[in-house]
């Protein structure tokens, strides 16, 4: 996904703390603070069950990622390609 997690204990140990500018994060508009919290309704509460969910994607899939920016729920679509392709 292109994507740092904070991976702390708390309330929000999915808050993404780097996002690759060359990733299909970017390209869906993912940000700095956002909190991700499933994709394609499916939960995420860490890094590892992000990998989990996102192994089974193919270049030129797309994705829901739903995320809480600015304590707002929003969805955002994730393609699976390169940034800028």
């Amino acid at each position: 996904l292109g994507v740092s997690l904070s991976g702390r204990i708390g309330p929000n140990p999915t808050q993404v703390i780097a996002v690759d500018k060359a990733s299909p994060a970017a390209a869906a508009g993912v940000r700095v603070g956002d909190v991700l919290l499933a994709i394609d309704g499916r939960p995420i509460d860490s890094m590892a069950a992000l990998q989990r969910q996102t192994a089974g994607y193919r270049w030129g899939d797309e994705a829901r990622l739903r995320v809480r920016r600015d304590n707002a729920e929003t969805d955002l679509i994730v393609p699976f390609r390169r940034a800028g392709s």
